[in-house]
């Protein structure tokens, strides 16, 4: 209990509130600007159980916010090394890994294995679908987002002595025909603002755990960095009926968040689910996101080579009315490509190939007729490049 002394002596945080951060489990989506002040601050504070969930790979502009990351880091898997960093600095709490990050077929399994969940992204899509899934499963998050100067927090479905708060459809209902979000990436964010949304998510996260002071629940705050000025939109739970949520497990697997959402930027493809496409006539293009002199070669169907380096100039050449079947080695290439690709052109109908060349060449050696197969499916008549 030495290592936290300080907050032991705070009014109000007991013994019992540090064992219930130790027993509590929670799931941070996301290990960037947000994720990692959130990550650290929850890890610092002796929450006991901690799963990271992210599918992006770190790049130098990532460097100057998320701190959690160096130079040495770049083009590794952020969850990974995540949970290398916290765990030789708090050897004492558990770390899992989601490294594909949060699906839709994965997500409801997640979040129910947790107390509190931690937006920390920039995926629309993703922040209906975390609000959906903690809303069936009956479980608080946490929910910040930035846009340049300005960040905004709240704590969706939080259960307390008033009864459930709102969520995230009550603040903001989607309405068929939004422009898309623009992310950082492209508007631009300072390093203190992510600092401080993130460190005020995993304090809001303690907040919850223990019972101590106000959780900012039925609120949404709005912090302006630039002029130093805060402001707060109250909202209520059922204002809205017409929330469109889904109302079961089964109703949520079967929502489709690519047509409800806008962009559903984490869509995935089995190599079982591609063959049986194109065994059925359906026509899919092929596009290898490594860089060219990467092997082993993806073989047995003819594909375009479209670096993720270099992924946007391509972007002109991709055709409607396609699945177009981005992969990488391992899948999480992949998505980040879908991902990008979908900014610039958000009506194109993308997947990524689950689990990569590697998995497409564990599939291709347990098809002892893969050979008769591939012969009986029309190949595609564009060139590679």
């Amino acid at each position: 209990m030495e290592r936290f002394k300080r907050q032991l002596q705070l009014p109000g945080f007991t013994s019992e509130s540090q064992l219930k951060l130790k027993q509590a489990r929670v799931l941070v989506v996301g290990a960037g600007g947000l994720g990692c002040p959130a990550l650290i601050h929850l890890a610092s504070a002796g929450v006991g159980f901690i799963t990271i969930a992210d599918f992006d790979t770190i790049d130098e502009s990532n460097l100057s916010r998320q701190w959690l990351f160096g130079p040495e880091d770049m083009g590794k898997s952020k969850a990974l090394v995540a949970e290398r960093v916290l765990t030789q600095k708090f050897p004492d709490i558990q770390i899992e890994v989601e490294d594909r990050g949060v699906l839709q077929a994965n997500i409801l399994e997640l979040v129910r294995r947790h107390d509190v969940v931690v937006d920390c992204t920039d995926s629309i899509s993703m922040r209906y679908m975390l609000n959906d899934a903690c809303e069936l499963l009956d479980k608080p998050w946490v929910y910040a987002g930035v846009f340049q100067y300005e960040g905004q927090l709240s704590v969706f479905n939080y259960s307390a002595s008033k009864g459930q708060s709102g969520n995230y459809r009550d603040v903001f209902p989607f309405q068929e025909g939004n422009a898309p979000v623009v992310d950082c990436n492209a508007a631009g964010v300072l390093c203190t603002l992510t600092g401080i949304l993130g460190t005020w998510q995993a304090n809001e996260v303690i907040k919850i755990i223990t019972g101590i002071g106000q959780v900012s629940s039925n609120r949404l705050m709005i912090y302006n960095i630039f002029n130093a000025e805060s402001s707060h939109l109250l909202f209520e739970r059922g204002l809205r009926p017409d929330l469109n949520m889904p109302a079961t497990d089964e109703d949520f697997r079967l929502y489709n968040y690519q047509v409800n959402c806008m962009n559903d930027l984490n869509k995935e493809i089995t190599c079982r689910a591609a063959m049986d496409k194109m065994l059925a006539g359906e026509k899919l293009m092929w596009v290898d996101v490594r860089e060219s002199h990467e092997i082993p070669k993806f073989e047995g169907i003819q594909v375009h080579s479209f670096p993720l380096s270099v992924i946007e100039s391509y972007a002109p050449l991709l055709p409607l009315h396609v699945k177009i079947v981005c992969f990488c080695q391992s899948g999480v290439r992949s998505l980040k490509a879908i991902e990008r690709l979908n900014m610039v052109r958000p009506e194109l109908d993308l997947y990524s190939l689950q689990g990569g060349v590697l998995a497409w060449e564990a599939f291709r050696q347990n098809q002892v007729d893969l050979s008769e197969i591939m012969g009986r499916i029309q190949p595609d008549s564009a060139n590679s490049h």
